[in-house]
């Protein structure tokens, strides 16, 4: 109960403020879902963000208890229909959500209506009747679709008989709901310890990004669980799944060879991962070409994430050595502890919907799979910056930021002294 009311107070404070920001312009009231606006001039809205803080602490806590309760044995059949029925009204609240934290909805709803053919080169002419608020959004004409062809396929597909803006946005979340239960039936076919199971299907952080949000990340992670769970039945089918995350968003280009990971002959586990990546450049270059990079340009253009020297040089690093880190799973199953936290670095720029990318190399290296999970809500709230800033939420982020490095060393030294042992 202490996740489902957690998760429904976090609801509520992003609630309170969509409704309480100054100055609040008529298109922006008249969303269907209404988004707190962290661009000028209404970012100066009322500072919820420590509410928000009490929530992400509210939902860490309820995650350590699940862990602590069901770490080391099996879910019985009572606990199972609890945590499904915990799992089934978050993902109802997430569903009904009246407001979230990022318009990234309406980018998709805007690509989909414009049509298949113009999702990287978007008609010059506004849109009318109640999709108009999305020329508020976005201008005239709207960005191009910065996703891959296989996302643009699938949303067109799933809203091209929806007239109205409401109707889909309701389509897109519930596209990440259906990807949710898939991702869920996967790692229960993967068998992953149970605990782990239960904290990915009660965890606030994928309910308030993925659903809620309606953020398209997820929709990849169930293509990479799937073919990671049928790899060692139906490989080309794997090969195929996994290759079409990496057509779904440039990242995945990466992330999906992960689904094999786990494939214990070295051979067939280089091989696979190469006909993964082969594949998504082939169905990326085919269907999306040029302008799919031109507007993945922009994209990175309009979160001005280049040209800052330092940062720079500190973002390619970090990027090299999450690619480097990646090609060692794949080619020696050498895993680190702490990469799953770090291929979110692999984004135009750090959001907490990006967190989820983990997950299919949390599921490879497995032993810090449940600590990942329950990171995510503590991490989704350092990563947001849509509330202003208070006290509170700076004495929170250079705390963090000065006891990661620490908890990474500790960690680290633990691997060294176990390892050590073992050998003696």
């Amino acid at each position: 109960m202490l996740l489902v009311g957690a998760f429904v107070f976090q609801l509520a404070v992003v609630n309170a403020a969509a409704n309480a920001q100054r100055p609040l312009p008529a298109w922006l009231a008249s969303l269907v879902v209404r988004v707190i606006e962290d661009r000028a001039p209404t970012y100066g809205h009322a500072p919820y963000g420590d509410f928000d803080a009490l929530a992400a602490g509210l939902q860490t806590l309820g995650l350590v208890a699940l862990f602590a309760a069901v770490r080391g044995r099996e879910l019985d059949r009572s606990a199972g229909v609890a945590v499904a029925l915990t799992s089934a009204v978050m993902l109802v609240c997430g569903l009904l959500a009246p407001a979230m934290m990022s318009y990234d909805m309406y980018a998709y709803a805007a690509t989909a209506h414009g049509g298949l053919a113009h999702a990287y080169a978007p008609v010059h002419a506004p849109f009318a009747a109640d999709w108009h608020v999305i020329n508020f959004i976005y201008g005239v004409p709207v960005y191009p679709s910065a996703y891959g062809p296989v996302w643009n396929a699938l949303a067109a597909a799933a809203t091209f008989w929806i007239g109205s803006l409401a109707g889909t946005i309701a389509a897109f979340r519930a596209i990440e709901a259906l990807a949710f239960v898939v991702c869920v039936a996967a790692l229960r076919s993967l068998r992953v310890p149970a605990v782990v199971l239960a904290l990915f299907a009660v965890n606030p952080a994928i309910f308030m990004d993925s659903i809620a949000a309606g953020h398209n990340d997820l929709t990849a992670v169930a293509f990479v669980l799937v073919a990671a769970s049928i790899r060692a039945r139906l490989p080309l089918a794997a090969i195929a799944l996994a290759a079409c995350a990496g057509a779904i968003k440039l990242p995945f280009l990466l992330i999906g060879p992960l689904a094999f990971a786990s494939e214990r002959q070295r051979p067939k586990r280089i091989a696979y991962a190469l006909a993964t990546l082969a594949c998504s450049l082939a169905l990326s270059t085919v269907f999306g070409g040029g302008p799919y990079l031109a507007a993945i340009r922009k994209t990175a253009k309009t979160y001005d994430v280049v040209g800052h020297g330092t940062t720079d040089i500190l973002r390619i690093t970090l990027v090299v050595v999450v690619i480097a880190t990646i090609a060692l799973a794949i080619v020696r199953r050498r895993f680190s502890p702490t990469l799953a936290w770090a291929l979110s670095a692999l984004g135009v720029t750090f959001s907490s919907w990006y967190l989820i990318w983990g997950v299919p190399y949390a599921l490879a290296e497995r032993r810090w799979f449940a600590i990942f999970l329950i990171s995510l809500p503590g991490l989704a709230y350092l990563f947001t910056s849509t509330f202003a800033a208070t006290d509170l939420s700076v004495r929170i982020f250079y705390f963090s930021a000065g006891l990661a490095p620490a908890l990474i060393v500790l960690t680290l030294i633990r691997l060294r002294r176990r390892r050590l042992a073992a050998v003696a």
